[in-house]
């Protein structure tokens, strides 16, 4: 996976702010588990409920450092980042139903979280088939 993450520039921290310049980074992500479904069928359609458990692995290649300086003030410094690789325990659920007269409905919520990151996404999806 090739990463761009763009420059930006703090403001609100005064003599502090900081001019952070754009980087890229290559990584591998690969992600291995556990998925169980089941289906049945009541009230005009079938329901499918799903629920999972997986593990995530970020592995970083090359050293990659950010670039950065305080504004208005004279020189820069680089931060080193370290290629440690990340292990991330992802858990996820989702409900979706397909109506015999062409409605289609899901609910799917999914999460990566390790003990410092958190992430959370959640999705709805209405399809009509004529």
């Amino acid at each position: 996976m090739y990463l761009t993450q763009k420059g930006f520039r703090e403001h609100g921290a005064e003599f502090l702010n900081l001019n952070v310049e754009s980087r890229h980074t290559n990584m591998l992500r690969s992600e291995a588990g556990l998925s169980l479904t089941t289906s049945f069928c009541a009230c005009d359609g079938c329901f499918a409920p799903s629920v999972w458990l997986s593990a995530v692995n970020e592995t970083y290649l090359g050293t990659k450092h950010y670039e950065a300086a305080f504004i208005n003030q004279p020189g820069e410094f680089a931060v080193r980042t370290w290629n440690k690789a990340i292990t991330l325990w992802s858990p996820g659920a989702e409900i979706s139903f397909m109506g015999d007269e062409g409605l289609d409905i899901a609910l799917r919520y999914s999460a990566e979280l390790n003990g410092q990151t958190t992430t959370q996404k959640g999705a709805v999806r209405f399809e009509w088939r004529f």
